[in-house]
């Protein structure tokens, strides 16, 4: 790999590697390590990579949702959570919960009065990368699950959280990310990701509908299911091959989608326009990737032209 030597006021600069920031989370203004070697300068991250943040809560101030702030704090990027223990019964649930539903989180120390969690899992943007595409896929199973449960009338098992629980983990560790290194379209990222997780939640909210109050679903309902499956699947292939007609066709799309939901809920009775409201919650939540997905993908559309700021 080579580098121009640019001027820097009366000094000489050479520009990083960017995928090399990124992939050990630097941020403007940190301070790396150089070492001469002769010829050569060798740059050293590794000190800034391996800090850790680390937080101490008490547990006394968020029972019963200790498990759900552990959760937060993996979340918002930190390392080392500690918690100091009030209700020894009411930590034991919340540290199943956490070790259950926080990807890399593991028990480091534990005593009558704290409990200490770190996380073992690498931050990196190879990690990033793959579970990224990983959200996308398992929204798309979980949605396919559910409506092929249905179908079979296979109610009891409309109980299986795996996926969702899955996809959960997978767009906290993406969160927990891009909260860590703050790369350039972070936020656009981020609001995809989040409201990926909470379409798969209306899918599993919908499933623990129809378990519980036995919904009939008709095959209207079950097409408009596979109708909301297919834009999600869409919405997957426009984020890893943008097309801005492709873009342009999801814009359009979901007005006659929601159309569609609202005709269908006049038709059906109570308990079945419980599902629809649900698929039509998850259609909005996808449409509202959509403008980030667009805005990701701006600089490479043909009909853009980045302009040179001018004094």
């Amino acid at each position: 790999m080579k580098r121009k030597i640019i001027e820097h006021g009366t000094s000489n600069a050479i520009i990083l590697p960017k995928k090399w920031f990124d992939k050990y989370g630097l941020k403007r203004g940190e301070e790396v390590d150089i070492e001469e070697a002769g010829p050569m300068l060798i740059v050293n991250a590794e000190k800034i990579r391996s800090k850790q943040e680390l937080i101490q809560i008490e547990q006394q101030y968020f029972v019963p949702y200790v498990h759900r702030v552990i959760g937060k704090l993996f979340q918002a990027g930190y390392d080392h959570i500690a918690v100091k223990i009030s209700d020894a019964k009411d930590m034991e649930e919340a540290e199943k919960e956490a070790l259950k539903n926080v990807m890399g989180l593991e028990v480091i120390k534990k005593t009558d009065k704290e409990i200490a969690f770190d996380i073992i899992i690498s931050d990196t943007s190879e990690q990033y990368t793959k579970y990224e595409r990983k959200v996308f896929q398992t929204a798309i199973e979980y949605s396919k699950f559910i409506l092929d449960l249905i179908e079979k009338k296979e109610y009891a098992k409309l109980n299986d959280r795996a996926l969702e629980m899955l996809n959960n983990k997978f767009s906290v560790f993406c969160e927990r990310y891009i909260n860590k290194t703050m790369s350039k379209n972070c936020v656009f990222k981020y609001v995809i990701l989040w409201n990926l997780e909470k379409i798969t939640d209306e899918y599993k909210y919908l499933a623990q509908y129809v378990k519980e109050q036995k919904v009939k679903i008709s095959k209207e309902t079950k097409e408009y299911f596979r109708e909301s499956i297919q834009y999600l699947e869409d919405l997957y292939t426009l984020y890893y091959s943008f097309e801005l007609a492709a873009y342009s066709s999801m814009y359009c799309r979901k007005s006659s989608i929601l159309s569609k939901g609202n005709k269908l809920c006049l038709k059906k009775q109570p308990l079945e326009i419980m599902v629809i409201l649900r698929l039509m919650n998850a259609v909005q939540g996808m449409f509202d990737c959509l403008g980030n997905v667009l805005v990701l993908n701006i600089p490479k559309c043909a009909a853009t032209t980045i302009l040179e700021k001018q004094d």
